[in-house]
């Protein structure tokens, strides 16, 4: 029986784990917020970083990407059992998936979410609050906004007719708190050229960054997600994501 793993947080960048096929698409029930505290990977003991977890909420919808398990399939769950579940404070359920492609039947997926009771849930704050913690936090994976950057850069290439108020207006602030604190690069990447706004697919957030400047390999495009050479040299350096996050 196939087996899909649903990421909607640093899981679509750093699955951690080989998958032999994925796909765009969203679940029913949830929405997605940045409830979720981290003191290591986004954030530190003084500045407690947000991550995003799942609400359950039964209008909501949370877009993200499934991922097919491979033959390896017990040493992956194994994986996202310590990643998430034992170590992230996150539990596990079984929801409906329905692919981007209309024409494609929806199948179950594992999808893991924040508990409460863990020792870092954050829950609900006013969203200036939660921008400012994010503008404020980086860990040993980076900056807490770069976190936020590679979700929204997800969103607007692959969704880019889908409207995610919360993340976009919480993009929106942390953008600008950085730019209030001077954190915010200009120079150190050439933007492109789309604007955003609610009455654009892109929505509130900066251009998404399409090529490197000079002196930084050469100006080739951005293929992947290297968002940490955004904001470096301002904000703090991490292993650009790399290592294990804890959110799906």
């Amino acid at each position: 029986m196939a087996m899909w793993v649903f990421g909607y947080g640093s899981l679509i960048w750093n699955p951690g784990f080989e998958y032999l096929d994925s796909k765009v698409g969203y679940i029913k029930g949830y929405n997605r917020r940045f409830w979720q505290g981290n003191d290591f990977h986004r954030g530190n003991p003084d500045k407690i970083g947000r991550v995003a977890t799942l609400v359950e909420d039964e209008q909501g919808l949370t877009w993200g990407k499934a991922f097919l398990l491979g033959p390896g399939a017990d040493t992956s769950l194994a994986y996202l059992d310590k990643r998430e579940a034992q170590l992230g404070g996150y539990c596990t359920t079984v929801v409906t998936f329905q692919p981007r492609d209309p024409t494609e039947e929806p199948f179950p997926v594992v999808l893991y979410t924040a508990l409460p009771s863990n020792r870092l849930y954050a829950g609900s704050a006013p969203l200036h609050q939660v921008a400012t913690e994010i503008a404020e936090a980086k860990g040993h994976c980076g900056h807490n906004a770069e976190y936020l950057i590679r979700l929204v850069h997800f969103m607007k290439e692959q969704l880019p007719d889908v409207w995610d108020e919360h993340l976009y207006n919480l993009d929106h602030l942390v953008r600008a708190r950085l730019k209030e604190k001077g954190n915010f690069c200009r120079g150190y990447v050439k933007w492109g050229e789309r604007t955003f706004g609610p009455g654009s697919p892109g929505g509130l957030a900066m251009p998404v960054p399409t090529t490197l400047k000079s002196g930084r390999k050469g100006g080739v495009p951005l293929s992947s997600f290297p968002f940490q050479l955004c904001i470096p040299g301002c904000l703090g350096e991490g292993n650009g994501g790399l290592g294990d996050e804890r959110s799906p």
